[in-house]
This record gives structure tokens, sequence and C-alpha cells, in this order.
């Protein structure tokens, strides 16, 4: 009898194999994407790597932009030349050809665009690259670095701090980018006081963005250890205002925002600044000679000493010491009446408290030795710098000083205006002697003919 069989054995058997074929093909596919994607995601982060890499390199041994072979840029016109270059991998911990490009441009001011490009190579052609770009300013001599509003002290605890007033305008030194504060307010408390002044009345975290690395909401526990991020460590906090908020706040007047930082070694230092001052304006009320009533007994060639405000009003590019005669009670500050209609121009230091009724009318910087207040609604422009820096020192002894609490109100309720002017502010420190320009300099690393940079915004420029 027939086999009724038609090799039907033979053709499952055929489609079970082409089956598994299909199969392996599909995993080693799958196993070879897998493995092209990891190679790709590591060459990527290598490329980001580098690219950071290159920027601290940079950062920290900075190009001159005023090296024409360079061939400096604006950046509205595109990137310079290279300004450095290097193996982002020098040791060889990584088995690919790692290395990073960087370029700049200017921005405006002392402002400028730095992008490092960090590369992957393979066979000598790049096969992965990422960016990092970040907005630098360069640090200029002497008072350059100052914001409008500088309070080197501590704040005291009690409505120690008005900064809020409807028509008061704070500018830093770009109306765009932002790099120069408008306050630059010493403390990362210091800095969470003002800011809660100025949005006293709209107090709305949303009104303001709070900038520091990992953490971007103003009342963040960005660490979940129950501690707001502004009360750690010494990283910079810097608020500024959120356009989302269409102006409605306050802080959208104070162009720059308010940071933590100063901007010189000498205002962080009291010691330093106690010797700033010595060679700026020599013996001040801290020294014993002033006890028996009269005007300090060595004085410093150009400076002029008075013993109250109404002799320093309409200075004109001086450098002015107004001090009292006599010695203020321990524990306590002499205090200064400014008036209402105060102007002048230069380097004007104050031995106490100042008391202004409006915004004084003055291009230049004033040292309040104290409280720096303005009560009046006058509406003067300010073209420069206002510092506010309490301290005191052991009788003639620099080594032994240290901050005291200051009150500062800037605006009195007027329509005044501080605005960062760098040639007010250049041409007040050449009227210093030249001992407090070589000791500020030094101080601030600006003294050496090398730049140097203060990055302000780093991030990955997404392709």
């Amino acid at each position: 009898m027939k086999s009724k069989e038609r090799g039907a054995a033979l053709i499952v058997s055929l489609v079970l194999l082409v089956i598994g074929i299909m199969l392996a093909l599909s995993g080693t596919q799958s196993a070879r994407l897998e493995e092209s994607m990891s190679g790709n995601h590591r060459a990527f982060s290598l490329a980001l790597m580098a690219a950071d890499t290159g920027a601290s390199a940079w950062l920290a041994n900075p190009a001159d932009p005023a090296d024409p072979s360079y061939n400096m840029k604006e950046c509205s016109d595109g990137w310079s030349d290279q300004v450095a270059s290097g193996d982002a991998d020098p040791d060889g911990r990584t088995a690919a050809s790692v290395g990073y490009e960087v370029v700049m441009c200017h921005m405006t001011g002392t402002a400028y665009r730095v992008k490092s490009r960090g590369e992957v190579y393979s066979n000598g052609e790049v096969v992965s690259y990422r960016d990092v770009v970040l907005e630098a300013f360069l640090l200029g001599p002497g008072f350059l670095n100052f914001s409008p509003i500088n309070v080197a002290s501590s704040l005291c605890s009690d409505d120690c701090i008005r900064a809020a007033d409807s028509n008061l305008e704070v500018e830093g030194e770009f109306s765009e980018g932002d790099l120069r504060p408008a306050i630059s307010a010493g403390s990362k408390k210091n800095a969470r006081m003002v800011l809660d002044d100025i949005l006293a009345t709209n107090n709305d975290p949303e009104n303001a963005y709070f900038i520091t690395e990992g953490c971007e909401d103003i009342s963040d526990d960005c660490n979940n250890n129950g501690v707001v991020e502004e009360e750690l460590g010494e990283d910079m906090v810097r608020y500024e205002c959120n356009p989302d908020s269409n102006g409605k706040n306050k802080l959208c007047n104070y162009n720059g925002g308010v940071t933590s930082e100063l901007g010189s070694a000498i205002l962080e230092d009291p010691n330093l600044f106690a010797q700033f001052m010595e060679y700026a304006a020599s013996k001040h009320s801290r020294d014993e000679e002033k006890a028996g009533g009269a005007l300090p007994g060595s004085t410093t060639t150009g400076v002029t000493y008075v013993s109250d405000m109404a002799g320093a009003d309409g200075m004109n590019n001086q450098v002015v010491f107004v001090s009292a005669d006599t010695l203020p009670d321990t524990g306590t500050r002499h205090s200064f009446d400014g008036g209402g209609s105060f102007s002048g121009s230069g380097v004007l230091i104050i031995d106490g408290n100042v008391e202004f009724s409006g915004v004084p009318s003055f291009d230049g910087i004033i040292f309040a030795l104290g409280d720096y207040i303005v009560s009046g609604s006058g509406g003067g422009t300010f073209n420069g710098a206002v510092v506010s820096y309490g301290y005191g020192c052991g009788s003639n002894d620099p080594s032994g000083c240290g901050k005291e609490e200051v009150s500062v109100s800037i605006g009195g309720g007027g329509s005044g205006s501080y605005l960062y002017d760098a040639d007010a502010l250049a041409n007040a420190f050449d009227l210093l002697s030249p001992e407090a320009q070589e000791l500020m300099n030094t101080a601030d690393g600006t003294g050496t003919g090398d730049p140097v940079f203060v990055a302000q915004k780093w991030g990955e420029q997404i392709h």
C-alpha cells in the first residue's frame, strides 16, 4: 500500500529553521544596536566631559581677548579663532582619543561668551562632539568689579534693609545678559533679606529665580535634608526677576538681580579693608590720636578732610574723608546728615553712618563706614557704587578687625537711580594713592597683567 505522506515533516522543519535563523539574526542585530547605542552614549559622555574640561582649563588660564592673533569678534559676527585646545585625557584612562577646542566672542562691555567643544576621535575622525557654553566677564582693576549697591557687612535683623521702592531703579552693567549684579549683598542671609524686602508686597516665589547649582527654587530643600539651599555652604546664590511675571514685581527694577557675592577681596576681609582705608584716607576715628578733638594727625596727599557732610557737598573729582572731630561713644558710630540735594564726584569716605534725603547725584564711589540710609524722596542719579561697610578694629591694630552690623535703605520712596558706570568707577580709582591701588589690585589678582575672568552662566549647548 502506497504511503500518503508528501514531505510535510520536511516542510515544517524548514519553516522552523527559517524562523530560528530569523530570530537569531534579529537577536544579533539587537545586540549590535544596543552595543552601538552604548558606544554612542559613552562617546557622548566622553565628549561632554571633554567640553567641561576645556571650559575649566580656559577659565584657569584664559586667553587675553585683546590679543590680535585670536581675531576676536562680536558675538553677532561669529566666533574667534581657536583660543585654547588640548587633550582631555592625557593619562590615557579612556580607550578613546578625546580632546577639546575653545573659541570665544565679545558680548558687551567686559562680557564674553566662551564655547568649549569636546570631541571623541576614532581613526583620526570625529565620531562625537558636545558643546559647553559659558558667559564670563573680564575682571578689571580697582572698582570695576563692584555692583551699584554693595553691602559688605551683615544686615541687622530688625527692619534693617529697605531696597524696594516703586520707582527706584538699580542697573547692573549690562542691559542684556545681566552679568553684573545690581546688588551685591555679601552673604546668602543678606541676599535673602534683600529679596524678601523687594518682594514684600507680592512675595510670590514665582516672581524670582533662585540660581545656584542644582537648585532653582527660592525655597527648595534641594538636598532633601530639611534646610533650604541658601543656608548651606559657601556657594553663590543669585536672584533675578522672572520675566514671566510680566514685570509685575519690584525685582524687575533691579537689572542684574541680587547676589550673595562681593566684587573684591577687600570687601570680604575686614583686615584688608582696614589697610585699604589706611592707604586711601590715612587715619580715622578709630585711632586714639583723635581723642584730643583734632582731625587726623597724619594725612595722605590729595585727600581733603572735613568734619561734616556740608564740607563734602559739591566735591569735584576729589577724595574726601568725612570724620567728626571727636571719638564716638563706646559701641556707637558718628552719624552724619547728607541733606536733601547732595552732589559731587570722586571718592567719598564717611566715617560712620550717613543719611541722605533723596538719592545723591554722584559720580564715583561712596564708602559709608556704617549705615547707608536714604530717607527722603529726592530723585537723584548715582553713577558708580555705594558700599556700606561697618567694621571695628583693636586700637591701632588692623590685624584684629571684624565686621559690624549695618542698616541699609537705598530708595527713600523716591524715583532715583543707581547705575553701574565703568568710567565713573575708573576715574574714582585713579584718585586713590598708589598704595591703595596696589593693595586692591593685588588682593583681587588684577595687578599681575594676566586676564582674570569670572564665569556667571555655564551649560551645555544642545544641537
